[in-house]
């Protein structure tokens, strides 16, 4: 028994993947790598980063789903002098499905939510093409540790599949500098100077 059509077929399919793959590269799709965006003096210019990275460390967008489908909704996060901005896309959901969380103890952002399946069991036999990633979900947006957070003023607008979350920034307050003299004494009182 020859073992070499057993070979052959794998290679085969190793290589139509990494030909998929190139092909995805080539079209500007990069799974799970957000881009930062940068103005230079020739406008703007497209960083692609891994999240580790991202802002130099000081977010972290921690992906997570609860679903075997992977549903991670994308996000834009806009650091504005005096407030962070998160635009998160999550189409076909309704307001009342995601829930939005601020997590004080670890200065996170959490939405979660539900992507619902327009196919029933009536429609189930006929579907021919099924793209959309239905399940939960769960995304958490670490903030920087740096930054304290005006948690009473937290907006959130949902309009059109985008969700808009504006997160006012505290102004660090500065220790105020007081000045106290401190008297010095001695023992030895009786003695010349």
């Amino acid at each position: 028994m020859s073992v070499a059509p057993y070979y052959s077929f794998s290679d085969s399919i190793n290589n139509e993947v990494d030909s998929f793959n190139r092909l995805l590269r080539r079209n500007g799709f990069r799974y799970g790598e957000p881009e930062r965006y940068s103005t230079t003096t020739g406008g703007d210019q497209r960083l692609s980063v891994n999240l580790d990275n991202w802002f130099d460390n000081n977010f972290l967008s921690i992906a997570r789903s609860s679903s075997p489908t992977g549903i991670l909704p994308s996000v834009d996060i806009l650091d504005h002098e005096k407030s962070y901005e998160l635009n998160v896309s999550v189409p076909d959901v309704a307001k009342d499905d995601i829930n939005l969380e601020y997590h004080e103890q670890n200065n996170q952002i959490v939405i979660a939510g539900e992507v619902p399946s327009v196919v029933n069991e009536e429609k189930k036999n006929k579907v021919r093409v099924k793209e959309v990633r239905t399940g939960n979900f769960k995304r958490v947006i670490q903030l920087p540790e740096s930054s304290e957070i005006d948690v009473d003023n937290i907006k959130a607008t949902y309009t059109n599949g985008i969700l808009k979350l504006d997160i006012p920034k505290i102004e660090p307050t500065k220790p105020e500098k007081h000045t106290k003299r401190i008297e010095i004494t001695s023992q030895d009182e009786d003695q010349p100077q």
